[in-house]
């Protein structure tokens, strides 16, 4: 079966999965024209496309997480490989770091804080690479 869209299905900015969603969750379709090819049909339903927002910021609709569930069961994922994959902060030397809370004077954090923002790094960087230069340690 063909499907086409006339150009004002798209007037509030939904792309073809979101109005597939409505025309297949729809009340009532109404035939406008049943005799053109193709024909002509108007989908009546509850406003019920809700919308979820990722932790990034991306809106995602029914459709898409419709689209998203097919993709995932049609896929062969190595289960294996993806529980080995680590979470979190990148390791820092030979195991776990330590948080080492320190006291400092203003002038110092500022001179800190001057230094990375030259650098393009964080302040945390700057004193690590500070404490290894004086203690000569890699």
């Amino acid at each position: 079966m063909r499907v086409e869209f006339h150009r004002s299905a798209f007037k509030h900015g939904h792309g073809e999965p979101v109005i597939l969603h409505a025309v297949e969750h729809a009340l009532v379709i109404v035939d406008l024209d049943p005799d053109s090819d193709p024909p002509k049909e108007l989908a009546i339903g509850p406003d019920t496309m809700t919308t979820h927002t990722t932790k990034r910021g991306r809106t995602l609709t029914d459709a898409d997480l419709d689209a998203i569930a097919d993709k995932v069961e049609s896929t062969d994922y190595d289960v294996e490989a993806l529980k080995a994959r680590r979470r979190g902060r990148p390791a820092m030397g030979s195991g776990p770091a330590d948080v080492v809370p320190v006291r400092i004077d203003p002038e110092l954090k500022a001179a800190i804080e001057t230094r990375a923002e030259a650098d393009h790094t964080t302040t945390s960087e700057i004193i690590r690479a500070a404490l290894r230069k004086f203690l000569d340690v890699a």
